[in-house]
Formats: C-alpha cells, sequence, structure tokens
C-alpha cells in the first residue's frame, strides 16, 4: 500500500545513504564495522537484462551525475519536506508511519566539532511495523494483516568533515534538527552537510555505512482465505577507498576533484515465501558496485555530466564503464555479462516522464533508508 512505501522510503533516509568508514578506517558505532569481505558479492547473483542495468540503474543513481537531473514537474513538494516531517494525509496510517519514523530520527544524536559531524546509532523497525498490522478496507474487501513473527537490526554510522566547517552548533542536537538543514546541492553522496556549513573552497571528507538484518511473518486474511508471508533480508550499503580511507572532495575556485572511491550496495533475500513455497529469487543478491575514478566538474556547472572521468560499475553479472568526454556530452558506456557486450550513451530524455523524484531517490533526503528496507514492507502488508 501507499503508506507503507511511504515508511519504507521515509525510513531508509538515515542509515548513511551512500558512504562507509570512519576517519582512517571503517566507521560505525561500538561494534559495528565493515570488513573487507563483507563488500564482496556471493556467487548467487540476481538475474538482470542489459535494458534494467541501462535505464534503472545507470539513469537511476544518482551517481552517475555531475548534478542531479530536475525531477519530473507532476513531482513536486511533498516528498522534498524535512526528512521525517509527516506528509499530510487522511489516511491516519500513513500519518501514523511518518509520525514512526519522526520519533526514530528524534532519538538519534549528532556529535560536532567545528568541522565535523558524525553520528551513529542502532535502529528496530518492529515497533514501526505493528503500527501496520492493522485492518483496512481495499476495494471493498476487508482485509486484515497480522505481524506474527518480527526482529531486526539496522546499524549505521556517518561522519563528515570539511576545512573551514561550521558544524558545533548540531553537537547534541537529533538526527532529524540535521537532515532539517541537509544540503540539496553539490556533490554530496549522502546530502548531509548543511546549507553554508562548508565554504565553497577547501576539502570535505565523506563517509558512512549502515547494515541490517529484518525477519518478518504476517498472516493476511480475507474474507475466508488467509495467507502467510514469510521473508527474512541482509542488506549492507558502503562508500569508501578501497582501503577503507573516507572519500575526499577537492573544491577550488574552478573545479570539484572526487577522489577515487567506491559505492557498494547488497542486499540477499535469505527467505521469501508464501504459504512455506519459496518465491522466485529467494537466496539470491542483488549487488552493485560503483567505482568513481578522477571525476572532474566545473564549480559552477548546472551540466547533468561530469567534464572528465569515469566511473568504473558493477550490476549483479554486468560489468562496465562510463567514460566523461565533456560536460554536454552524454558519455559513452560498454559493459558485458561475460557471454554479451552491450555499448550505448547514457541519455536522460529516454526516460523523461517515467518516475517521480521519489521513485528515482534524487531528493539527497531519500537515501539513508532506502535499501535497508526496500519494498519488503510493502509486499508484507499488501499481500493478499
Amino acid at each position: 500500500m501507499k503508506y507503507v512505501m511511504l515508511f519504507a522510503t521515509t525510513f531508509m533516509i538515515i542509515s548513511c545513504g551512500q558512504q562507509s568508514g570512519g576517519t582512517g578506517g571503517s566507521a560505525g558505532g561500538p561494534g559495528f564495522q565493515l570488513k573487507p569481505n563483507d563488500l564482496e558479492p556471493s556467487s548467487k547473483l540476481k538475474a538482470e537484462t542489459d535494458y534494467s542495468v541501462v535505464n534503472d540503474f545507470l539513469l537511476d543513481d544518482s551517481s552517475f551525475f555531475a548534478n542531479k537531473p530536475e525531477p519530473p514537474e507532476s513531482a513536486n513538494s511533498s516528498n522534498s519536506n524535512n526528512l521525517g516531517q509527516a506528509n499530510q494525509s487522511s489516511d491516519p496510517a500513513a500519518n501514523k508511519i511518518s509520525q514512526c519514523a519522526d520519533d526514530i530520527l528524534k532519538g538519534i544524536k549528532v556529535s560536532s566539532t567545528e568541522d565535523m559531524i558524525s553520528f551513529y546509532g542502532s535502529i528496530d523497525i518492529c515497533p514501526c511495523a505493528r503500527e501496520l498490522s492493522k485492518s483496512f478496507e481495499g476495494a471493498g474487501l476487508k482485509v486484515t494483516t497480522e505481524l506474527v513473527e518480527c526482529s531486526s537490526s539496522i546499524n549505521f554510522a556517518a561522519k563528515f568533515r570539511c576545512t573551514g566547517g561550521k558544524f558545533s552548533r548540531f553537537n547534541g542536537k537529533s538526527l532529524k534538527d540535521l537532515l532539517n538543514e541537509a544540503s540539496t546541492q553539490g556533490n554530496s553522496q549522502v546530502g548531509l552537510f548543511p546549507e553554508g556549513s562548508c565554504p565553497k573552497v577547501g576539502t570535505r571528507e565523506e563517509q558512512s555505512n549502515s547494515q541490517s538484518d529484518i525477519r518478518m511473518v504476517t498472516k493476511t486474511t480475507s474474507k475466508d482465505k488467509a495467507t502467510r508471508f514469510e521473508f527474512e533480508t541482509k542488506s549492507l550499503l558502503a562508500v569508501r577507498q578501497a582501503g577503507g580511507e573516507p572519500c575526499v572532495q577537492n573544491h577550488s575556485k574552478e573545479y570539484i576533484k572526487l577522489s577515487p572511491c567506491l559505492k557498494i550496495s547488497r542486499t540477499i533475500k535469505v527467505t521469501e515465501k508464501i504459504d512455506g513455497k519459496d518465491l522466485e529469487g529467494a537466496g539470491m543478491e542483488d549487488y552493485s558496485k560503483i567505482e568513481f575514478n578522477r571525476l572532474i566538474k566545473r564549480n559552477d556547472s548546472t551540466s547533468l555530466w561530469y567534464e572528465s572521468g569515469k566511473i568504473d560499475f558493477q550490476k549483479n553479472s554486468w560489468k562496465g564503464i562510463v567514460t566523461y568526454r565533456g560536460a554536454e556530452k552524454d558519455p559513452p558506456y560498454e559493459m558485458t555479462n561475460g557471454s554479451e557486450t552491450k555499448k550505448g550513451q547514457l541519455n536522460l530524455s529516454s526516460r523523461a516522464g517515467e518516475q517521480s523524484q521519489e521513485q528515482t531517490g534524487y531528493n539527497p533526503k531519500n537515501i539513508v533508508f532506502n535499501g535497508l528496507i526496500g519494498g519488503y514492507l510493502e509486499r508484507v502488508i499488501s499481500r493478499k
């Protein structure tokens, strides 16, 4: 249902978006550290077509753009409100979900000095999931969803630093306070630099990671039929240099240069069953890896593409490269899955109007919880 997706996307915004680390190594709170082998894919990768790699990955992930594309006009202000701000809705369940996420954000405290800001924590989403275990009317049919089992652990950590920064005012405040001022501009992968906190010229470092384990069992009753849905998923998001160092941006008066940086996402469907029967894709992993190499853009550029550099990528079994040869030129890509090779150019106009800002995730405030829960909660509640 729509309010479940609101919960999932609102919720994914805290946990780090897309970075990883800690100064000189992996960021994390007590007991939360990522190991090098955590970032490697398993041998059971989700099947992927070349079309979906281009349209649902290369043209959908904001990492491939020097400047975030403008969302379609139909996607307006409701999704760009402050994170955790309840979108006013006539649906009480939607408001409960937003309030639940809001309360979690308020409970996470930020630590900061003048030039550095950080936060870490662990979240249990089961209390919020129980808010959705309710009767509702749908298509004239009364449906009752019971949350039979729920266990979850979502760990996250993030650290940001910039020369000449002005972060000290956030020390002791909540993550919600920070996100309410989150920058929507620049090349922050997570989008958590508050406006005016960093000078235009200088060095910026960003790193964060998240890891989640979620298991849920629900029973949905419709008329005389009861359906049991069970899933367990493990997810990881990380951005770091290959050696574990933070990702670095060097801002001069003319250019922004991005250091070599890895962005990795893993989601493994450990279990997914309906009435004890495995669904297609159970046990498979959805894996993506993006490696920034010498990316450069002009400081005042509003173009979609980078001036120069390349991005090596992997999306499940497909591996390839995007090469930038001028900010006004659509960059060429080449990729292979081992048995066939595909070439082309990235052109956003081919997807115009296909997706809203919320769906594409270009709003930097819709990053963090976006990979931890994904669409699972929607399926849990909407199973008939």
